[in-house]
C-alpha cells in the first residue's frame, strides 16, 4: 500500500506504477554493481603484478625493455576502463533506484588503492606506497562520510523505489553532488521493508556475481 505523504493528489496527478519502469531501474542497478567490481579487480590485478616486477614495466614500442609487462596487463586495463562506463550507464539506468554506485566506487578505488600502496610499501619496499597509500586512504573516507552523514538513507536506498515513486526524506537531509536526485515529485512515499530489500539485495547478488566472474577472469580462483 502507497502511504502519500505531501499535496493532496487526485488520480491525475497519483504517478501510476510501471512494471516496464521497474525492471528497467532494477536492470540498471544490477548492471552498475555487477561491472564496477569486475573493473576494480582487473585493475587490481595490474597493480599487483606491475608491483611484483617492481614497480614499474613497460610494452611495445622500437626500445629495449628492461621490464616486460604481463600480456594479460593490456587487455585487463582496456576492459576496466570499457567496465567503467557500463557501471556508469547501469547508475544513470536505474535512475535513483538503489544503492548509489558513485560514492561506494568512490570509497572502493580510493581505499582500495590506498590499501595498496600500503601493502605494496612493507611487503614489496614501495618506496611511494607510505605517501600515496594513506593519501588515498584520506581521500577515500573523508569524502565517503561526508555523504553518510548528508543522505544515508539515500546511499544505501537510493531516491526512488523501484517502481519510481519518490521516497520522503527529513528537511534536514542535504544533497550530495555524487546522489542522483531527482526534482521533488508532487506525491512522496514511506519506504518500506520491500524497497530495502530489493535495493540491498540487487547490490548483494550483482556484486558478488560481478566479483566472482573477475576472479575467475583473472585466474585468482
Amino acid at each position: 500500500m502507497t502511504t502519500i505523504l505531501v499535496g493532496s493528489p487526485t488520480a491525475s496527478t497519483v504517478p501510476v506504477p510501471s512494471t516496464r519502469s521497474a525492471i528497467r531501474r532494477i536492470i540498471g542497478s544490477f548492471v552498475a554493481f555487477f561491472s564496477f567490481p569486475i573493473s576494480f579487480i582487473l585493475l587490481t590485478a595490474v597493480g599487483v603484478s606491475t608491483a611484483n616486477l617492481g614497480g614499474s614495466c613497460a610494452s611495445g614500442g622500437p626500445y629495449q625493455i628492461a621490464v616486460e609487462c604481463p600480456e594479460t596487463d593490456g587487455p585487463f586495463v582496456a576492459a576496466a576502463v570499457a567496465l567503467i562506463f557500463v557501471a556508469i550507464f547501469g547508475y544513470l539506468l536505474a535512475g535513483g533506484f538503489g544503492v548509489s554506485l558513485m560514492p561506494v566506487a568512490w570509497l572502493v578505488l580510493f581505499g582500495g588503492f590506498g590499501a595498496l600502496f600500503i601493502i605494496g610499501f612493507f611487503a614489496m619496499g614501495l618506496g611511494s606506497g607510505i605517501i600515496v597509500g594513506p593519501v588515498f586512504l584520506l581521500m577515500s573516507i573523508v569524502p565517503f562520510g561526508f555523504m553518510l552523514l548528508a543522505a544515508p538513507r539515500s546511499l544505501f536506498l537510493g531516491k526512488v523505489r523501484a517502481s519510481g515513486l519518490q521516497y520522503w526524506e527529513n528537511e534536514k537531509t542535504y544533497n550530495s553532488l555524487l546522489l542522483i536526485n531527482p526534482a521533488k515529485a508532487a506525491t512522496l512515499v514511506k519506504p518500506r521493508a520491500l524497497d530495502w530489500a530489493l535495493s540491498l539485495g540487487v547490490f548483494g547478488v550483482a556484486t558478488a556475481a560481478g566479483s566472482l566472474v573477475a576472479l575467475l577472469w583473472t585466474g585468482a580462483l
